[in-house]
C-alpha cells in the first residue's frame, strides 16, 4: 500500500511486489544528488527543468517501489543502483509552438501522461517495473520478471 495528497495505491499477488505512489513535485536539487546513481544524475542535469522534475519523481517512486518489493524499506543508499533510463520518457513529452505568441520559432515542452513497463537489472538479478505518470502523481510497480499485473486508475 502507497498513498500521498492524490492517490492511494495498493498492490497484491502471490509474489513479492512492491509499489510506490508519489505525487508530482518540482526539482529538488538535493533530492537528486542523495537519490540519483551518478549516471542518472548525469542524465538529469542534461534535461530541460521540467523534464527533469518528471524523471526525478519516477527515479524515487521506482528505487522505492524496489526497495518494497525486496523488503529493505529506504535504509539502502538510493545511488547504489539505477531504476531510470533517458529513452523511456521520449513519448512523454513533446515540442509545441509556445501558445502566447504568433509567428515564433520557440517552442515549449508539453507533458502526456505517459505508461511504460520494463526490465531492470539490479544487483544482478532482472525486475520488473511498471510506471505510470500523470499530471499529478507517479506510480511504480516492481515484481520479478513475468509478473502480470494491470494499473487501472479509478476516480
Amino acid at each position: 500500500i502507497s498513498h500521498c495528497p492524490v492517490c492511494v495505491a495498493c498492490a497484491v499477488g502471490d509474489v513479492p511486489i512492491g509499489i510506490d505512489v508519489e505525487r508530482r513535485f518540482p526539482w529538488k536539487e538535493k533530492l537528486a544528488q542523495r537519490s540519483a546513481h551518478p549516471q542518472e544524475y548525469r542524465d538529469l542535469k542534461a534535461l530541460p527543468v521540467q523534464m527533469a522534475q518528471a524523471a526525478l519523481g519516477i527515479i524515487w517512486s521506482g528505487k522505492e517501489s524496489y526497495l518494497k518489493c525486496i523488503g529493505t524499506g529506504l535504509r539502502r543508499d538510493l545511488r547504489t543502483f539505477r531504476v531510470w533510463f533517458p529513452d523511456m520518457m521520449a513519448e512523454s513529452f513533446r515540442q509545441e509552438p509556445l501558445r502566447d505568441r504568433e509567428n515564433t520559432d520557440q517552442t515549449e515542452s508539453i507533458f502526456r501522461p505517459w505508461q511504460s513497463n520494463y526490465l531492470c537489472r539490479i544487483d544482478g538479478r532482472e525486475w520488473q517495473f511498471g510506471m505510470l505518470q500523470t499530471e499529478e502523481y507517479t506510480l511504480s510497480v516492481c515484481a520479478p520478471p513475468g509478473t502480470e499485473w494491470e494499473i487501472q486508475e479509478k476516480r
